[in-house]
């Protein structure tokens, strides 16, 4: 009987271990894990997890790593399966003996750590590969590091041949067709403005450049077309860490070296703490030809002036860097960082004019020379202290920032009436600017959600003066003062959440800002202040190999202080800038929807955008007095109606085979422009494309040779067009010294010269000019790493683990 009741008790019981082992109805099976790279521990972001059946190898479920380098997979049934890893730039990983049962539906996996190929040898061949442009939820991350187009060169040159940019002769940086941008160095902000800061970026010091078009309520929304924040070199290796680079180069002129730099970046890391050292001297020139015409209808007399010259600008510095980083405790660390710049700018230009009359017939020749010499220096000093609690992600943030500018320049100007000096004056400038930040940020997740909120404050004084000597032109002896301060006061609000495969990221971001502007000179005043709000929204989806991204966000694009200044200059006897104080900011609506796929060796990607700016700020130009002086030019800044951008940019690179690789963009958008000039309509468009294309050849073990080209199309202004133009380049990278020293050569444009031309007319005038940059330009560096941190070893290029016995349930 007692038997009987055993071996019916045993029964039962292995019956109903079976019948709960059973898959019940609406059960889900999962699999979670975070991938990161094996030399930084950092997450590595959008690589493609595939899961595979153990029994026929069929493919289960995909996804693509999130921001953080987390995935989540669905196994639909109990079973056996493997994992494989894959992304360019990394070597392919497997992960061997995953069991998914009803007892274990979740499965959490330890961190996977993956190897970028750029350390694999395999039969001596390397493979070097490195993502050029990464996407991330709300920006793309520009790879600079290694890039030998680039050696010699600064921020601006990085940025000519990234997708969305354009740069002309004098290394003004466009994005989009806008120069409206704010740019960031290491996520803090700068005294400089946009392009100047980038210009004085040498690129041996840049490690990446984010290029983030729709900025979450995190940013401050100045810059209609968004944030480029450069991030510069820093090693996170414990020991000593370095990094020295050497260039030289010519502006055009073969034979004549006038652009070099030199780089060095020293980190010490040991026991918490941390201690960095950079330095950089940089020149860099540019030199071209210039000219045009201009026709002014003034009743029956035609005027035109016909104008050929050449110009050539220097600019040299001097960048000293010097940053401290130490671990308070294990969740509180302190960091406090200094920067100085000293240097200088020169330029000079010569320029023939013929200018005739039709009525009554008569002609002259005009020769101007132009020479400037102005001084250079910059400081900044920032200091953050980070907190990081016991829950990951919840972070508490302080930081604050003091940084100043001063700028001294003096100019010497002449004219020569058929061959006769007739006018001859000087004048000089400085400028004095400072500005001082604090801010806060505090981060908590919870279950489904995380939450972050802000506050920060930015003060900013600019102190100008400029003097004119004996300029005929002007009032004798004329001072150009001019005060200037404004303040922002600014919170900020962010929810984001993921739910299966969607992200979600919501920001509110409120400010306050007041400006005054005084002209001494004159005696007028100006004061304005407003409260604005600007929203932001992501989302993101990932399917099997494909990402999906969306954004919005409303932006601000303030007036700079020289387009307010009311006061007069004359630059010669034919054109005169003037500011205009009634200026209003303008504001953007920027809204793109992103699509990337990757599969193999190979990523394809397209973004569509449309950014509509209302009360666009322009640059006009108009007669100054069509009667008394119909010769005279005016150039000035209006409040335009609105114009709006709609288009696309595709990508795509793919490895045809280990020693050839194609990386290619083209960007197509709708150019509109609606307002008033002079009291009249304007509504004028135009369809822009933009091509580019990079072929890499692996020419040996250790040598490179990249090859690319760029064509952009004709576009329009308010008042006209410019031109097409293109640009090509070679370059050609060989690594030395166990791969420690790199040897690079660059050229722009080997195969010929280039220009760009703009029309621009109104109802009495029509304006056509151009400008030729010398060219090619040929650059030529060395590179050598200190203690690299990583000993390379031999590998078939993929790595296999079973991690049966080693799960955390």
């Amino acid at each position: 009987m007692y038997k009987a009741l055993f071996l019916s008790t045993i029964l039962s019981i292995i019956t109903l271990t079976s019948v709960f082992a059973q898959p019940q109805p609406g059960m889900k099976f999962n699999l979670h894990g975070t991938i990161l790279d094996s030399q930084n521990n950092k997450p590595v972001m959008y690589a493609n997890v595939v899961l595979y059946s153990q029994r026929d190898s069929s493919m289960v479920d995909g996804t693509i790593t999130g921001e953080d380098g987390g995935f989540e997979i669905e196994a639909k049934r109990p079973g056996k399966y493997y994992m494989v890893v894959q992304f360019i730039g990394y070597e392919r990983y497997t992960l061997q003996g995953i069991t998914i049962s009803p007892q274990s539906p979740t499965i959490t996996l330890k961190p996977i750590t993956i190897n970028p190929s750029a350390i694999t040898l395999q039969e001596a061949v390397v493979t070097d590969r490195r993502n050029e442009i990464i996407y991330k939820i709300d920006r793309k991350v520009v790879q600079v590091a290694g890039n030998a187009n680039v050696v010699g060169t600064t921020a601006v040159e990085v940025l000519e041949n990234t997708p969305g940019f354009e740069v002309d002769d004098e290394g003004n940086v466009t994005l989009r067709g806008s120069d409206n941008f704010t740019v960031l160095i290491n996520g803090k902000p700068t005294v400089l403005t946009g392009n100047d800061a980038l210009k004085q970026i040498p690129a041996s010091s840049i490690e990446n450049i984010e290029v983030i078009t729709n900025p979450s309520a995190r940013y401050e929304p100045d810059g209609l077309t968004g944030i480029i924040n450069v991030t510069l070199k820093k090693d996170t290796k414990s020991g000593l860490n370095g990094l020295l680079d050497v260039s030289a180069g010519n502006s055009g002129w073969i034979g004549m070296i006038d652009r070099y730099n030199v780089s060095a970046n020293l980190n010490y890391r040991n026991k918490g703490h941390s201690l960095t050292f950079g330095y950089d001297l940089h020149r860099s020139s540019r030199s071209g030809l210039r000219g045009g015409e201009r026709k002014t209808f003034i009743n029956t007399d035609t005027i035109t002036r016909i104008e050929k010259g050449e110009r050539l600008s220097d600019n040299i510095g001097n960048t000293f860097r010097l940053g401290y980083e130490v671990d308070l405790t294990k969740k509180s660390s302190l960091s406090i960082n200094g920067l100085i710049r000293i240097g200088g700018d020169e330029s000079e230009s010569k320029n023939k004019q013929t200018i005739s009359h039709s009525s009554p017939d008569s002609t002259i020749n005009l020769i101007t020379n132009n020479k400037s010499n102005g001084k250079r220096d910059n400081y900044d000093v920032n200091s953050t202290f980070l907190h990081k609690f016991d829950n990951e992600g919840h972070e508490l943030q302080i930081m604050g920032s003091l940084s100043g500018n001063k700028f001294n320049n003096f100019g010497y100007n002449d004219e020569f009436v058929d061959n006769i000096k007739t006018i001859e004056w000087q004048d000089s400038s400085w400028t004095a600017e400072q500005a001082q930040t604090i801010q806060l940020d505090y981060s908590k997740p919870f279950t489904f959600f995380k939450f972050e909120t802000g506050a920060k404050s930015r003060f900013r004084q600019i102190d100008f003066e400029n003097t004119n000597y004996n300029n005929p032109y002007m009032l004798s002896n004329s001072v150009n003062h001019l005060l200037y301060d404004d303040q922002i006061h600014a919170v900020y609000i962010m929810g984001s959440s993921k739910i299966e495969r969607w992200e979600f990221q919501l920001g509110l971001r409120t400010e306050y800002y007041r400006i005054n502007l005084h002209q001494e000179s004159d005696g007028s005043k100006s004061v304005k202040e407003d409260i604005n709000f600007f929203p932001t929204i992501h989302l993101s989806n990932s399917t099997g190999n494909n990402k999906f991204m969306a954004g919005y966000s409303r932006r601000v694009n303030r007036p700079f202080i020289f387009f307010l200044n009311p006061y007069e200059s004359f630059s010669d006897a034919y054109n005169v800038r003037r500011g205009n104080p009634n200026l209003d900011p303008e504001f953007s609506h920027a809204l793109e929807i992103n699509y990337l796929r990757y599969f193999g060796q190979s990523t394809a990607s397209a973004t569509l955008f449309y950014r509509q700016t209302d009360n666009a700020i322009s640059r006009v130009r108009y007669l100054y007095d069509p009667v008394n002086n119909p010769g005279l030019m005016l150039n000035t800044f209006e409040n335009m109606n609105k114009n709006s951008s709609l288009g696309i940019e595709a990508s795509v690179r793919h490895s045809f085979t280990k020693w050839l690789q194609f990386d290619g963009n083209y960007s197509f958008f709708h150019y509109k422009i609606e307002g008033f000039t002079n009291n009249m309509p304007v509504n004028t468009s135009s369809m822009n494309h933009t091509f580019r294309a990079n072929l890499t050849f692996r020419v040996s073990k250790n040598g490179t040779l990249t090859a690319n080209a760029m064509y952009f199309s004709p576009s329009v202004s308010p008042q006209g067009t410019r031109g097409a133009f293109y640009n090509n380049g070679l370059s050609y990278r060989h690594h030395i010294l166990d791969r420690k020293g790199t040897i690079s050569i660059s050229m722009r444009n080997p195969f010929g010269k280039f220009r760009w031309e703009f029309t621009s007319e109104g109802p009495n005038f029509y304006d056509y000019s151009y400008r030729q940059p010398n060219m090619p330009r040929i650059t030529i560096g060395f590179s050598y790493k200190l203690n690299e941190g990583v000993k390379r070893q031999r590998t078939n290029g993929e790595k296999t683990e079973d991690f049966s016995d080693d799960m955390e349930m």
